[in-house]
């Protein structure tokens, strides 16, 4: 199935099923034990989070009609900056989509 132009409302929908998942305890203690298991080291720390929060996109977007791989995540995130250009109110989920899977930007920016 191919994914159908990503339009604003497409693509805030997929940024809410994308923010659901991030939020659910599961994933959240998964996070959590992945950055706590990278001993403070920032690299090892991207990784981590990078393929945890790729099994979670892959599987939102492929029911958007994305391919469930690197190259599925990749259109999307090509479409998706299209999107954003033209909607501050997809770019501003984006960012609390960033900020749900990387704390540590959460605390910099509230310093």
């Amino acid at each position: 199935m191919q994914p159908s132009e990503l339009t604003h409302d497409r693509a805030l929908q997929i940024q809410k099923d994308l923010k659901d998942a991030f939020m659910r305890p599961e994933f959240r203690v998964k996070l959590r034990d992945a950055l706590d298991g990278s001993e403070g080291d920032a690299v090892s720390q991207a990784h981590a989070r990078q393929e945890l929060c790729r099994q979670v996109e892959c599987e939102v977007l492929s029911r958007y009609g994305y391919a469930s791989t690197a190259d599925g995540l990749k259109d999307y995130t090509h479409e998706l900056g299209q999107v954003m250009h033209d909607f501050p109110d997809v770019s501003a989920m984006d960012k609390e989509l960033t900020l749900l899977v990387n704390p540590a930007l959460a605390v910099e920016n509230d310093c």
